[in-house]
């Protein structure tokens, strides 16, 4: 179901960068379209990390995080083999993008490349605040999740750090559409349990 949400999240949040702001002569039809496939796609470099780190029920060790950290390398790897000059696939090239840049952060702290704003593919920076989002909403082996609203607290306070600040604002104008989507495409995890006598 993660990777259904981020694809739909995506889709919302594109759409809104479409609407207004800096980005919306940049988001077309066919940016919206190639965003949306190439979402799922996003962690695919995880195939390559040990299977005891991927499952571990607690906080990972700085060693643990660095082999965790080569998943966006590996996913461009892989994903790269299949790239022809000759015959460039702009729908190749964005799953390229999100898989490779998707933890690069604004200010240049993420990884793997530590590239700054701009720098950073379009595509990658809204699967980027996307991936935040239902991250932060979801349940996992070592944390609990969060509300809607300390969701959009924690991505209004990263605009200009994790995020873009353009799309932290596009963000907060649809944001409601988020918790609706998170709602209807919960986790079993996520959802409350009812037990009945």
């Amino acid at each position: 179901l993660h990777l259904e949400r981020v694809a739909r999240l995506a889709r919302i949040l594109a759409l809104e960068l479409a609407r207004e702001g800096p980005y919306a002569s940049d988001v077309n039809d066919e940016f919206v379209d190639a965003l949306v496939q190439a979402a799922p796609m996003h962690d695919i470099g995880k195939v390559g990390i040990p299977d005891d780190i991927l499952t571990k029920p607690g906080a990972l060790t700085d060693e643990e995080f660095q082999i965790m950290k080569t998943h966006t390398d590996i996913g461009r790897r892989v994903l790269s083999r299949a790239l022809d000059s000759a015959r460039p696939v702009p729908l190749l090239q964005t799953c390229i993008d999100i898989v490779h840049c998707h933890h690069e952060r604004w200010d240049g702290r993420g990884y793997p490349r530590r590239i700054v704003g701009e720098e950073i593919p379009l595509a990658a920076r809204v699967i980027a605040l996307v991936d935040a989002y239902d991250a932060i909403r979801s349940q996992r082996r070592y944390k609990d999740a969060k509300s809607h609203e300390q969701a959009v607290e924690i991505i209004s306070s990263e605009a200009g750090h994790h995020f873009d600040p353009a799309l932290v604002e596009a963000f907060l104008r649809c944001h409601e559409q988020f918790d609706e989507i998170r709602t209807l495409h919960a986790d079993k995890l996520d959802s409350p349990v009812t037990i009945t006598m």
